[in-house]
């Protein structure tokens, strides 16, 4: 057992290899050191304590983006940030759970011009149940026509691989307005309550800096967006928090949605399998 004293503010006192170290309730790894105090060597306490550096060193090195991990405090460009987004971010590395696609999507989200979606994005994303891809982008789910064309004008190609886009300016950023001019992309709920008959539904990835307004009707379950990437039919539900995407290989047959338990297939317009995805 590591000797240690704790004080009324959450303050733990410690002796590590005969060294006194203080530990503040901030420390990313204070809920696991107070865990491993009556269980673990000194080595592997110092190893948690000496985590923040670590994780700070890790992100320097790997993020390559704006946003940075330092002192149990998430920044943008130098300026501390206080929301969902590094909230979260902080509360993976406490758990030891993967973080950087989270410092991406906060990089990219960062980028995006209005003030609403960057505070109001990550929140409904999380309500959804839409997961962020490894290169900080999130999938939602679109209803197309079974001829991959948009359901609203018909004149917009859907298919695997396609980026459809339209100038940001030209999307409705006024979420009052429900039923407005946009690209729109949501839940799975949303999207199949949208499709009918022989339609298609279909995977899509957004970059955050590209979601302009969610709409306040259809309980907040879509949302308007100026660009996004097709990148698979749907076939299964998103159920995992992070994905990592492939490159596109038309010809490889035994690509797959996969998780750890079951697989899925993801076709093509010409009915092939097209794509990989999987969990992290």
């Amino acid at each position: 057992m590591v000797p240690f004293i704790k004080t009324n503010d959450g303050t733990i006192t410690m002796i590590l290899k005969g060294r006194p170290y203080q530990l503040k309730p901030d420390h990313i790894s204070y809920k696991l050191i107070i865990k491993s105090l009556n269980k673990s060597s000194d080595d592997d306490i110092l190893k948690l304590y000496n985590k923040s550096t670590a994780v700070q060193e890790y992100v320097e090195k790997n993020n390559g983006g704006r946003a940075i991990v330092k002192d149990g405090q998430v920044y943008i460009d130098g300026n501390p940030v206080h929301n969902v987004i590094a909230q979260r971010i902080l509360d993976f590395i406490r758990e030891g759970l993967p973080f950087t696609h989270l410092l991406k999507f906060l990089d990219n989200l960062s980028q995006n011009p209005s003030y609403n979606s960057q505070q109001e994005l990550y929140t409904f994303l999380e309500h959804k149940n839409l997961p962020i891809t490894d290169d900080g982008c999130f999938l939602a789910y679109k209803a197309i026509r079974n001829d991959w064309k948009d359901k609203y004008t018909g004149t917009v190609d859907n298919s695997i691989g396609q980026k459809p886009f339209m100038l940001r300016g030209n999307v409705d950023d006024d979420k009052n307005n429900h039923c407005s001019s946009g690209f729109h992309v949501g839940a799975l709920d949303y999207a199949g309550s949208y499709g009918s008959g022989d339609d298609r539904m279909v995977i899509v990835k957004v970059n955050p800096k590209n979601a302009v307004s969610v709409p306040t009707d259809s309980s907040f379950r879509k949302l308007r967006v100026c660009e996004y990437e097709v990148i698979a039919e749907y076939t299964k539900d998103l159920d995992q928090p992070m994905y990592s995407i492939a490159k596109i290989t038309p010809n490889n047959s035994s690509n797959s949605l996969s998780n750890s338990s079951s697989k899925h297939t993801l076709r093509g317009p010409d009915g092939r399998f097209c794509k990989k995805i999987w969990s992290i």
